[in-house]
């Protein structure tokens, strides 16, 4: 279901409060990359455990940024499906630092220990 996005601005409650919950394995995690895309209107991103043929363990986008209706939305291999929408429109900036703190809340962010960017003008 579709939950507010609570950003810093609107000076609700933190990400972590709003978007906990996706289910993670537990105990010793592999090694993650963190994979993110920008382009003009959106952020994607996933999660690939490292080694032989890496494994999705996480993805999702931010789109509409800079529109109303701004959404976040996270998959992960468990077929476990979150979506937040904003009420407001959210700048690149806002809508990145939003980002990783939502990752930051999912216990498998533990595992990132290297991030790869690519930037589309």
């Amino acid at each position: 279901p579709d939950m507010p996005i609570n950003n810093r601005m609107s000076g609700s409650a933190s990400p972590k409060e709003s978007f906990t919950g996706a289910s993670t394995e537990t105990g010793c995690e592999p090694l993650c990359v963190l994979t993110k895309n920008c382009g003009s209107s959106s952020i994607r991103f996933a999660e690939y455990e490292a080694g032989g043929t890496p494994q999705r363990r996480l993805e999702g986008k931010i789109d509409r940024i800079g529109l109303k209706g701004t959404n976040l939305i996270v998959n992960d291999p468990g077929g476990n499906h979150r979506s937040l929408a904003a009420s407001l429109p959210l700048d690149h900036g806002t809508a990145a630092g939003f980002l990783l703190d939502c990752l930051d809340a999912q216990p498998i962010f533990a595992s990132v220990k290297a991030v790869g960017h690519e930037s589309v003008k």
